[in-house]
């Protein structure tokens, strides 16, 4: 068996998955690296544009 990932830092949902060098949450779509200092909702703030890009400032 592979090893697990790590739950979600913002809303400690244990289903995460890897996409390219970034770690999701399925459920509230944070993302972030798999290793180094990890953010957490307070240190990252997503916002959606009109066209629905996405930008997130810390």
């Amino acid at each position: 068996m592979a090893d697990s990932l790590p739950p979600c830092p913002a809303c400690s949902c244990e289903y995460t998955y890897e996409l390219g060098a970034l770690l999701v949450c399925p459920e509230c779509a944070h993302e972030w690296a798999p290793t180094g200092a990890q953010d957490t909702a307070e240190d990252v703030v997503a916002m959606l544009s009109a066209t629905r890009s996405r930008t997130v400032t810390r």
